[in-house]
């Protein structure tokens, strides 16, 4: 799972802050570990959040979760979810009217053959909205679940 997290100077906007799964094995790769791996990002200033509509792993940085799926039995089910904060402060300082946050989802299997799904069933974007700001600086970070 590729999560986009911060932009410009590593200003954070979005944060994993648990991982909730059964019978899966999922690591969070530390944001400054990623840094230097993806030398073609060119992360979004908050004030050019006028100019662009989403952000995404191509203009902030992101946050990568891999997981490992034990082999499953037939018609057997895995869940896994993510619980983010979104940070206000980025996006009480950036000017911006909308912008969606697409995070990419991407399921392989390690043996070819074994997952068998439509090609398009293996990579998907997933987006949503940011939230209304907030009228007071007092207010507690809201959890986004994912």
């Amino acid at each position: 799972m590729y999560l986009p997290a911060a932009a410009y100077r590593n200003s954070f906007f979005l944060s994993v802050t648990r991982i909730i799964a059964d019978n899966v094995t999922c690591i969070l790769q530390n944001l400054t570990e990623a840094t230097p791996r993806h030398p073609g990002v060119h992360p979004v200033h908050p004030e050019e959040l006028m100019h662009a509509d989403k952000l995404n792993c191509s203009n902030s940085w992101c946050q990568v979760v891999t997981c490992e799926v034990a082999r499953l039995a037939r018609n057997s089910e895995v869940s896994i979810r993510l619980l983010r904060v979104i940070h206000e402060d980025f996006f009480w300082t950036a000017k911006f009217k909308t912008v969606k946050v697409i995070s990419t989802f991407a399921l392989r299997a390690k043996e070819e053959n074994l997952l068998l799904l439509e090609e398009a069933a293996h990579r998907r974007e997933v987006g949503g909205s940011n939230p209304p700001r907030a009228v007071s600086s007092a207010s507690p970070p809201k959890a986004l679940g994912c």
